[in-house]
Parts: structure tokens; C-alpha cells; sequence
């Protein structure tokens, strides 16, 4: 649906593009700036939470990215996360390698669930702490992928998700794209390092947080 928005240019040369939106039922208004930087190659979000009303409200933001995937994507989480957790940290996993039950899929052989190829139902997870400030995906066929980084005190949250690699996910692939093909979803969530685990916006305050994702690549070697 259509969104408020301005542009904005700077001094240095950089240009934002603020997206805001109010929303109805209990009068909370959002907004997210992206910012492009001459000569860099990162994405800048500037985010603007409000709560316009004389009561506590509970709030909830998970910046998404979405990455088109084959049998060669693989994922990446800080060196210090040893398990990771489902929706409500109703079940968790050990990670990288999966040695239990998860999703109801038998990981207990040993299975490497960084890998999309590996993982044939539609999962999440999400990590239970972390001390860096950064994750993300990377391509070994493209040789090519991205991350995120955050500061993990205002944003602990960082989360997979795919519909799975079989064939009730491509079903889902095929609705919900256009013509990419099988991708996940690499999600931020701030304030919170769980779904749906809510943050509260005491009345009439305001909370601002920067979230950052660049590329990187590694060259072709002969």
C-alpha cells in the first residue's frame, strides 16, 4: 500500500528516502530511512518509533531481507552461538550442527543446518545470545553475499527462515516471488532476540536505532 515519503539530500552527497506510516487501531507511528553514501557500497536504515498515545504500548521490528538461494547458500551467525531457537523459544538446536530433532525433521546424525540444502521444511532460528555485531548469508557459487551489523545492545536479534528445500517450499517460492526461484529470509529484530517477544514504548516516547548491510565477495582465483 502506499506510504508517506520524502527524499533528502545532503551536504556530503548522500540521499535518504523516508518511508512513514501511521497506524490506526492504536495510533503508533514508524518510520525507516535508507541512506545511499557516495563511494560505499552500505545500506544505512534510520529507524524513528513513536508512540503518539497517553498509554504503554508493546511494539515489535524485524528488518527483512530477503536473498534468492540454491543447493550453494549458506548462512552465517557470529563464532559464539552454539544454539539457536524457534518462535518462543519453544524448541531449540544446536547450531551450526543440528544433532537433535528440530521442525520434526532427524538432525541427529549431524547436519549442518548453515546450509539451505539441508534443511527441507519451513524453519526458523533464531540465535539466544551473542556478543558480536554482526551475521549474514553467502553465496559460494556467486561468490558473493552480504551482512548485517547492528549494535548488538539495541539490536540482538538475527534470525533465518525458509519455506525449505522441497517441494512444498518451492510451491511457496513460486506464490510469493516473481521469477527468483527459492529464497530465506535474513531478519534484524531489535530490542527482542526472540519472535514474538515484544518491546514496550512507554507514552509519548520516541526510540531511534541505526541498522546497517553491505556486501562482500571474494574474487575469482585462476
Amino acid at each position: 500500500m502506499p506510504v508517506d515519503h520524502q527524499i533528502e539530500k545532503h551536504e556530503d552527497g548522500s540521499c535518504t528516502v523516508w518511508l512513514s506510516e501511521h497506524e490506526p487501531m492504536n495510533r503508533m507511528k514508524g518510520m525507516v530511512g535508507i541512506t545511499l553514501h557516495p563511494g560505499k557500497s552500505i545500506i544505512e536504515a534510520k529507524a524513528q518509533l513513536y508512540n503518539r498515545t497517553p498509554f504503554v504500548q508493546t511494539f515489535l521490528w524485524w528488518a527483512n531481507v530477503a536473498v534468492q538461494v540454491h543447493g550453494e547458500y549458506q548462512t552465517f551467525f557470529p563464532p559464539d552461538v552454539a544454539y539457536v531457537a524457534d518462535h518462543a523459544k519453544r524448541a531449540v538446536s544446536s547450531f551450526p550442527v543440528a544433532r537433535n530433532f528440530y521442525y520434526g525433521v532427524d538432525y541427529t546424525p549431524g547436519v549442518d543446518i548453515t546450509w539451505y540444502k539441508n534443511i527441507p521444511v519451513p524453519t526458523s532460528y533464531m540465535i539466544l545470545d551473542s556478543k558480536y555485531d554482526f551475521f549474514g548469508g553467502y553465496d559460494h557459487r556467486r561468490r558473493a553475499g552480504l551482512v548485517h551489523v547492528a549494535d548488538r545492545h539495541i539490536s540482538p536479534g538475527k534470525k533465518l527462515w525458509t519455506w525449505g528445500n522441497a517441494e512444498f517450499g518451492y510451491m511457496w517460492d513460486r506464490e510469493l516471488t516473481d521469477s527468483d526461484g527459492p529464497y530465506v529470509e535474513l531478519m534484524a529484530g531489535v530490542f527482542t532476540d526472540n519472535q514474538p517477544d515484544f518491546s514496550w514504548l512507554q507514552p509519548y516516547e520516541t526510540r531511534t536505532f541505526k541498522q546497517y548491510w553491505y556486501p562482500h565477495s571474494r574474487n575469482r582465483t585462476r
